[in-house]
């Protein structure tokens, strides 16, 4: 019997795309958070800021939560000195990871402009979750890019170059790629810090030019980056459905049905957060 108690889910949403940044909407979101968690016996959730004027706010919710809520923050870093923004992120606002979006505002992972991030992460320890592939419709309008993403840009592959330049940061593709799977299985493959997550309801599996089932997924991803390189999640938001209690219940189905070991489920679910976030 696999125990899963302590749950880490490391991706959420604070805020939805509809809701305002601001304290009264923070107040209410943060007593819907806490209820979740408690609710679902959740040990902790990392949760981002990725709208402007979300990281005071996020910081302020994480802090309210007597830790069980981490911040993680986007940078962009075609609009900032990217160094700069993420010490800030992490002095001033406590924040314990960085995204990125090279597809959404068009950088490539190897730039000049983005090492900054890097050289930050490596320094405190912080992952660095950098999505590729498809992006949703509405995560687009979100961040006010085009509908049409030069998805080059979010090729798992562009990120190897990276997790060898900075060895010490953990690099995280979630959504096991978000439709490049093979590509972020080469990724894995090459560098032993680049780790998946497995969040979301996984539509990109229609994209495969073969049928998988989210038990292959999960098979693969294992032959490759075992147990200890991929972290469970779910990237929920607080509405309409607020933390996605369905979603575990389908990976944790898939891994049961694989016959994986109750001591890898509780790395997947939550001893791999633990150990790249530094808790106890």
């Amino acid at each position: 019997m696999v125990n899963f108690k302590g749950l880490v889910d490391f991706r959420c949403h604070f805020f939805t795309s509809d809701s305002k940044p601001v304290q009264p909407e923070l107040e209410h979101q943060l007593a819907l958070w806490l209820a979740e968690l408690d609710s679902h016996a959740l040990g902790h959730l990392v949760t981002y800021a990725s709208r402007p004027g979300e990281a005071p706010l996020v910081s302020a919710a994480a802090e309210a939560s007597g830790g069980k809520m981490l911040p993680f923050a986007l940078i962009n870093p075609t609009t900032c000195d990217s160094k700069e923004r993420a010490e800030e992120l992490v002095g001033r606002y406590g924040f314990r990871g960085f995204l990125l979006f090279p597809a959404a505002h068009g950088f490539r992972i190897g730039s000049p402009e983005v090492q900054g991030v890097f050289e930050v992460a490596t320094t405190i320890g912080a992952p660095v979750v950098i999505h590729c592939g498809l992006l949703a419709a509405e995560h687009r309008d979100q961040l006010k890019r085009p509908r049409a993403l030069d998805l080059s840009l979010g090729n798992p592959l562009e990120v190897i170059p990276a997790a060898t330049r900075f060895p010490e940061v953990s690099f995280v593709i979630p959504q096991f790629g978000s439709g490049f799977f093979r590509e972020a299985l080469m990724a894995g493959e090459m560098c032993e810090n680049v780790f998946l997550d497995t969040s979301t309801e996984n539509r990109w599996i229609r994209t495969q030019p073969s049928v998988l089932r989210l038990e292959d997924v999960f098979e693969r991803a294992l032959g490759v980056f075992g147990a200890d390189r991929i972290l469970f999640g779910t990237g929920s938001t607080p509405t309409p459905r607020a933390w996605r209690h369905d979603l575990f219940t389908v990976q944790r189905e898939a891994l049961g049905a694989l016959e994986i070991s109750a001591a890898d489920q509780s790395l997947i679910f939550r001893d791999n957060a633990h150990r790249l976030l530094g808790l106890s």
